[in-house]
């Protein structure tokens, strides 16, 4: 039997890891399979004649929100970095104090197709670092409150709700926006 080099099976071991870089690249650069509980792509759409101010009164009036501010148009621009020039219509209350109530109301309209998945990127960052930070709050209910939070994209419509009994909220945002 033919003694094998080390040259060789130093040679076969590279090739070895090789071929397996490849395979695990080609694998996470693989397109996933499509959801099949999600064949439709279409969005959904949205009610006619949405009024923000009046779907955000009817929030408040479930008694969830205390303190709520609304945030003015500058800050959009100048803290959020939003194009309000490309915003139809909007509410976005909050609260005086983040660290001890993390409740909020926002709802987007964009003036066109194109500014919508920019509201949605803003509104996903900006509730996924509210979920970050609430986890070191010592008030275990903050966390609770905002950790259901998702952004929900209707035709042009982009809104997210934070707040207690979250799913009456989501529930009157579908009826009132779609």
């Amino acid at each position: 039997m033919k003694k094998i080099s080390a040259k060789i099976i130093i040679r076969i071991i590279a090739f070895a890891l090789a071929a397996c870089f490849i395979f695990a690249f080609a694998a996470c650069t693989k397109d996933p399979k499509p959801d099949d509980d999600n064949k439709n792509t279409e969005a959904p759409a949205p009610k006619e004649d949405v009024d923000v101010n009046a779907v955000a009164e009817k929030l408040i009036e479930t008694g969830v929100f205390t303190d709520l501010i609304n945030v003015p148009e500058n800050d959009l621009e100048e803290v959020y970095g939003l194009d309000v020039s490309k915003i139809k219509q909007y509410v976005y209350r909050c609260t005086l104090n983040p660290y001890s109530d993390l409740s909020e109301i926002a709802i987007f309209e964009a003036a066109d197709a194109d500014y919508v998945d920019a509201l949605r990127k803003f509104l996903e960052n900006h509730i996924n670092t509210n979920k970050t930070t609430a986890q070191g709050y010592s008030d275990p209910a903050q966390y609770q409150m905002i950790e259901p939070t998702e952004v929900k994209v209707v035709g042009n419509f982009v809104y997210a709700v934070v707040g207690q009994n979250y799913n009456d909220l989501m529930k009157i945002l579908k009826d009132n926006i779609g």
